[in-house]
């Protein structure tokens, strides 16, 4: 190379380059470099910092810079016209490390190094390596040989070595790792398990078949679920290797965590490691939803697919998508649960899959949600080849959605503790296996030939109570205490050796795991005790960053090297990442930690989180990492760190939409800062206030209302800071509107106004922040308004909240989004005036801003105001598309209230179409709304079905209850409509005197409200009611009155009631003919927007009128037409249940002779 280039700076500048390249290999795998000499790199890894896997990480460090260099070596020959190859050799084995040098004048020139015979192999071998591969010696092999392949090239005879060396040359890392360990890593055969075996195996048949299974396997800790679908998995992968296998486990510490369990089985899935940096997760990541969903991200990254921005929340990244960033922390959440479900079906498209989830008693919320769409798809056909396996214990309370689906594509599994005859084979399969492991080359026995266990050794083993894991436990406690040893000269190759009548096992399965913890060397037992501290799972680094293990990073290993040994924790290794070690039980975290003084526990605590803090820096906005930081400070002595990771938590978990975890954490932060440390730091009124402010916001959201008044009242008395108060009053306000106590609305109100009186120098005039907060106040204002049917003070209050908005920066979203519910309530007034043009001009306005903002919620319910404009204007296609686009978004949304609100107006289209089974079903649907309104709705409505089908004490019962509700809450055009119906019912019962005072009472209230729909009703029954009493100069009257205000309204249904009454009047005044038409003319109104039971009263009233007509003029044709519309009537009032109607139809009919019969609803 010198010779090439010729120029000395050339040669150093590829050097260095070369170099940099090549060390960053080796530092990135956790390796170091001892020296530099020439060309050559002599690096290290075990020292100083040792990892329980160098070896493995020396040969992939090894195999990368091969690479590397092999890359390095194309530029140079393009740059250069030369290459470079590269030569290593690998050691393992005991080394001297020290500081070595010399020191001057007090000036030390000294530098770690390590030395040894093993070092000079290392050298040996790299020079009998062939150019571009990789020579090992015998240890390296032995302790990687688990991970990558190797070619044994036998015994070289190295130089300076006496004896010849085994050498092994490197190949590449093995298709599927194997496991490295004994006994502790051995799978024993299954016992006392056929049925449910065969069970599941039947499932899986089906499935292969294209039906898709779900099975849950379910038993108490210990019992066997495990071992079970590690036999059941053998077989499988035996069976058919082109099955999926995916599986995932929650765990006793993720149960309040965000989307844990979906995490673990997306990062399986994707071969991520939870320390793995940002960037290699985003590109897992990614690659994955390409594959799976083939979404596209934008080149630049600025903007990604939805599915994309979803999922990266469950990793913990930023993925931005200005739909899903839109939305509030509710309907994101609906949405990422269909996008992870979909993530995980879309596995099954190309293979049967087979998922199994195992711990889910300890599953999070939002998992379960996903496993509860995975099963509603897989049981409604969509799933078609998945075989979902769902492992938990007995007290698992969580309902599956299975019987709602059907239940023969489901299998309840229940694993009952082993039988005392099963007990037997369990304890001399466990006893052959750890002879194998003794003896590798020993020759496992057939089970027919094994010896009979002693029955002292069985009595003890029984006490297990055919608890398989208890019993594990016990034999490997006597195994370890020396109970039973090998002996070549037994026939069952072990023998008992001490009395085992000295030996006495715990009861409890606890108790089994502190004897054992208890029995380990003392550092072993400090080590297990620490990492139960950092949870039940953990990396070395934690545990040897810490103060008592810095600086005994081997003795550590060598401590988690024996636990491992020993079964009471395991490894759980992801390519590339290092080690992550869990606790084989639950218990035996809990009994480790129990184990520990208090005083203990919170001093490791904080330097856990402190180690966390300084480990993932870069990670805060990571949920996991702040769930994890909030936990350990809360349980340490760091009072101030831990309200700072606890309300940062809150936030985060908020924002995930996981409301109950994020009130937890302010609870518990509250709590702190209440204490007498905090009582006089400045800034502990302000954390308070926001604290109560966002417990106010959550339990507002969870319709908890009345609890969040109270916090925001809370937060208003320590609040000193205007805008704040102000803002927190708009919220306060929202909450009292949803209880109804709107006077308390209205004072809240004023008090908040009286915050911008309080600026002497009018600086919140010129704030648009102000401004902002005034429209949010006035929005809500102008809701009660409404309410209270005060319209043209809703009217002004919403226009003057938009000519606010409309100065402000209309790029803002909260911005936006309050211009869109100021128009929402301007259409919600003129609707109730009949005002549709105008209503439905603002309707589209607060459409297209909701549409930007994501507002699902806000949109939902502007659609369901446009369905029932349509529904009034006769358009029922229209509306019923309307109402389909309202259900849809109240899916996404989650909306409980939106998804009452349009189950009652489907009733009352239902009532309209005389559909009225099908609307008391609706109304009763809706009892239960978190908003009191369409509870009153509903029971005005439920009235008005009842009174038409003859139960007026019902009626009268569901009235009551609506007026008091609605007076209750100041809903006054409720109360006008609940006056009207009470007027109709005692019209009904033909209770005149009683039927005009409520009428009346009616009419003027709407008239006060200028309500024209209640106004326009009120006057209808007012007609009806004349005309029962024949007052015919009082009936023309109101004829007239009625007639301006239905005309102007233009609602067919109105229009087709007024010409029926129309007709009525021109009958009793004897001109049939104008009766006649105006009869067809309801029936022409009516029967375009399906008003069938409307259309059945018209033609009563018209078969009436055509029979004194015909009595008149005998014309037959008169009579035929009254018998076919007695009939039809009949008929309809029949399948309606309006009883007192159908009579009366059926009396008419028999007047003519005319069997009635057939008209029963059996008959029918």
């Amino acid at each position: 190379m010198s010779e090439i280039l010729n120029d000395v700076e050339k040669v150093t500048q590829v050097m260095n380059m070369v170099f940099t390249r090549l060390t960053e290999k080796i530092v990135d795998l956790g390796g170091s470099i001892d020296k530099y000499a020439g060309d050559n790199i002599m690096a290290r890894f075990g020292a100083p910092e040792a990892h329980e896997d160098d070896p493995e990480r020396a040969v992939r460090a090894s195999l990368e810079m091969q690479a590397e260099l092999r890359k390095i070596s194309g530029e140079l020959q393009t740059t250069y016209g030369f290459g470079l190859d590269m030569r290593i050799g690998l050691n393992t084995g005991e080394v001297n490390a020290a500081e070595v040098g010399g020191e001057v004048r007090g000036i030390s020139y000294k530098t770690y190094t390590i030395m040894g015979d093993v070092v000079n192999l290392a050298s040996r071998l790299e020079h009998e390596s062939r150019v571009g591969h990789v020579l090992v010696g015998e240890l390296t092999y032995k302790l990687s040989g688990h991970a990558f392949d190797f070619i044994d090239l036998g015994y070289k005879q190295i130089r300076g070595k006496r004896e010849p060396v085994r050498c092994y040359e490197v190949v590449g890392p093995k298709r599927e790792r194997e496991k490295r360990r004994g006994l502790a890593g051995r799978d024993l055969p299954l016992i006392g398990r056929d049925e449910e075996l065969y069970l599941l195996w039947e499932r899986l048949q089906n499935v292969l078949e294209g039906h898709g299974q779900v099975a849950s396997v379910v038993g108490e800790a210990g019992v066997g679920k495990s071992s079970l679908l590690r036999e059941f998995e053998r077989r499988l992968r035996a069976y058919d290797p082109d099955i999926w296998y995916w599986d995932g486990a929650a765990f006793s510490y993720s149960s309040g965590q965000y989307f844990s369990l979906v995490r673990t089985l997306i990062f399986k899935y994707c071969k991520i490691s939870d320390n793995e940096d940002e960037a290699g997760i985003r590109q897992k990541l990614l690659a994955a939803i390409r594959d799976l969903l083939g979404e596209v991200n934008d080149p630049d990254g600025a903007e990604f697919g939805e599915n994309a921005a979803l999922l990266g929340q469950v990793a913990g990244l930023v993925l931005p998508n200005r739909f899903i960033d839109g939305l509030d922390p509710q309907k994101r959440n609906t949405l990422l649960v269909e996008a992870v479900t979909d993530f995980i079906l879309s596995k099954a498209e190309r293979n049967p899959l087979v998922l199994v989830l195992d711990d889910l008693h300890w599953g999070d919320s939002n998992s379960l949600k996903v496993i509860d769409r995975i099963i509603t798809r897989i049981l409604t056909g969509a799933g078609s080849e998945v075989f979902l396996l769902l492992l938990y214990r007995p007290d698992f309370a969580h309902t599956w959605p299975v019987v709602a689906q059907g239940g023969d594509n489901f299998e309840y599994i229940l694993l009952d503790r082993l039988q005392p005859e099963q007990m037997e084979p369990l304890v001399r399969q466990f006893l052959e296996e750890w002879l194998k492991v003794q003896e590798p080359e020993r020759v496992r026995k057939p089970e027919g030939e094994w010896a009979p266990v002693p029955a002292p050794l069985m009595q003890i083993i029984e006490r297990a109570g055919g608890n398989a894991f208890f019993s594990e436990e016990i034999l490997k406690r006597l195994l370890e205490d020396g109970y039973i040893v090998p002996d070549d000269l037994q026939e069952s190759g072990w023998r008992v050796v001490k009395d085992l009548t000295s030996f006495r096992p715990p009861e409890t399965l606890q108790e089994v795991l502190l004897a054992r913890v208890d029995n380990l060397a003392l550092f072993d037992r400090r080590v297990l005790q620490v990492a139960s501290v950092v949870g039940n799972r953990f990396e070395k680094r934690i545990l040897t960053a810490l103060d008592e293990f810095r600086h005994e990073e081997a003795e550590v290993g060598q401590a988690i090297n024996n636990l491992e040994v020993k079964d009471l924790i395991t490894s759980k290794r992801t390519e590339g990442a290092d080690v992550e070690y869990v606790f084989r039980h639950y218990l035996t975290r809990e009994v480790a930690y129990n184990n520990l003084l208090g005083v203990e526990r919170s001093k490791y605590h904080g330097e856990v989180a402190q180690v966390i803090e300084r480990f993932k820096a870069d990670r805060l906005h990571d949920y996991t990492v702040l769930d994890d930081l909030a936990y350990h400070y809360e349980h340490s002595d760091f009072e101030e760190k831990a309200v700072h990771y606890l309300i940062l938590a809150g936030d985060m978990r908020r924002s995930l939409f996981r409301n109950d975890e994020a009130l937890r954490a302010y609870y518990q932060a509250q709590e702190i800062l209440l204490g007498p440390e905090f009582k006089d730091q400045p800034d502990t009124a302000a954390r308070l206030v926001q604290i109560d402010t966002n417990i106010g916001d959550i339990l507002s959201l969870k319709e908890a209302y009345q609890e969040a008044i109270t916090h925001y009242q809370a937060a208003l008395d320590r609040c000193d800071d205007p805008m704040s108060r102000v803002a927190i009053g708009a919220k306060l306000i929202g909450s009292l509107v949803k209880l109804g106590s709107y006077e308390q609305g209205l004072k809240a109100f004023e008090d908040a106004q009286a915050e911008f009186a309080r600026q002497p120098d009018g600086s919140f005039e010129e704030d648009p922040k102000a401004q902002h907060l005034r429209a949010k106040l006035l929005n809500e204002i102008g809701w009660i308004y409404y309410l209270q049917g005060r319209y043209e003070e809703a009217e002004t209050t919403y226009k003057d909240s938009l000519a606010l908005l409309e100065k402000a920066d209309q790029s803002n979203r909260e911005l936006q989004i309050d211009q869109g519910r100021a128009y929402s309530g301007l259409a919600n007034v003129y609707v109730d005036r009949g005002e549709f043009d105008l209503s439905e001009e603002c309707l589209q306005k607060a459409a297209l801003l909701q549409q930007q903002t994501s507002k699902l919620d806000a949109l939902g319910r502007t659609y369901n105001l446009l369905g029932l404009i349509a529904v009034l204007r006769g358009d029922l296609v229209k509306g019923d598309n309307y109402w389909k686009l309202a259900r849809e978004n109240a899916q996404r949304a989650g909306d409980l209230e939106l998804a009452s609100g349009i189950l009652g107006n489907l009733g009352a289209l239902a009532v309209r179409q005389g559909r009225l089974e099908l609307a008391i079903r609706y109304f009763h649907s809706t009892e239960n709304s978190p908003n009191p309104t369409h509870i009153a709705s509903s029971q005005i409505n439920l009235a008005q079905v009842l009174l038409q089908q003859g139960d007026f004490n019902g009626a009268l019962a569901e009235l009551q209850k609506a007026i008091n509700l609605a007076v209750s809450i100041g809903s006054m055009a409720q109360v006008v409509e609940a006056y009207t119906t009470m007027g109709w019912l005692y019209l009904a019962n033909r209770n005149w005197q009683e039927a005009e005072r409520w009428l009346n009472e009616a009419l003027a209230r709407s008239q006060e409200l200028n309500n024209l729909e209640r106004a326009a009703t009120a006057r209808l029954f007012r007609f009806e009611l004349f005309l029962e009493q024949s007052s015919l100069e009082r009936a023309g009257h109101e004829q007239g009155a009625a007639t301006r205000l239905v005309r102007e309204l233009g609602d067919p249904l109105l229009v087709g009631q007024l010409e029926r009454l129309n007709g009525r009047l021109a009958y009793l005044q004897g001109d049939f003919g104008i009766a006649g038409r105006t009869f067809e003319a309801s029936l022409e109104n009516l029967e375009p927007i399906k008003a069938f039971l409307e259309m059945s009263y018209t033609k009563l009233y018209y078969a009436r009128c055509l029979l004194s007509a015909y009595h008149q003029s005998q014309d037959h044709n008169q009579l035929e037409r009254a018998r076919g519309l007695l009939m039809q009537a009949a008929s309809t009032f029949d399948a309606c249940g309006v009883v007192l109607k159908k009579e009366e139809a059926e009396a008419a009919l028999r007047d003519l002779g005319e069997p009635v019969a057939v008209y029963s609803t059996s008959a029918r």
